[in-house]
């Protein structure tokens, strides 16, 4: 699966055998309506693709699309959909990892604090702060750090968490 950037959606499926990629399918429109996406990042589990969709101010939805059947995925009715449209603002950046059955680590939180890292929990609606930050000595807002540091990846194996940015990277418990 790829970000793309054609009118068949945003998310194009692909079919890979040895050298040849073949398009499968694609869903996902731009858009603020039902199964419409403003800015979308995925995470892809072995049996289900995760899209959030959000805005500047957060995120609005998550949705869970299975993947046991690669010709139903653009299939609404089989997708679950979170709104979280009542979660507060957040500055929110591409890079979330599940870390339970509906908790999702996410790189973002509320905005001009030190807020790096969120737990959302897509069944209860709710968003936790991480007690995690960088301490350096360089001397700019708090705004300014979480846009560099924000712009990291993030990797969960158990009970670590591997956080990435341009600045190095970083075990976490």
């Amino acid at each position: 699966m790829f970000y793309t950037y054609e009118a068949k959606g945003l998310i194009g499926v692909y079919k890979l055998d040895r050298d040849k990629m073949t398009y499968y399918a694609g869903f996902g429109n731009r858009g603020r309506g039902p199964y419409e996406f403003t800015y979308t990042d995925y995470l892809m589990t072995e049996d289900t693709l995760y899209l959030a969709n959000s805005t500047p101010s957060g995120i609005q939805a998550m949705c869970a699309v299975p993947l046991d059947d690669m010709r139903s995925v653009s299939d609404y009715s089989r997708w679950k959909v979170y709104d979280l449209s009542t979660l507060p603002p957040l500055l929110k950046f591409n890079g979330y990892a599940k870390v339970g059955a509906s908790k999702f680590l996410m790189l973002g939180g509320k905005g001009k604090s030190k807020e790096l890292l969120s737990i959302i929990n897509v069944e209860e609606k709710t968003v936790t702060p991480v007690d995690y930050w960088i301490d350096d000595d360089v001397n700019c807002s708090l705004l300014t750090k979480q846009m560099i540091y924000g712009n990291a990846s993030l990797s969960v194996n158990g009970d670590k968490i591997l956080y990435t940015g341009a600045e190095g990277w970083r075990f976490l418990r």
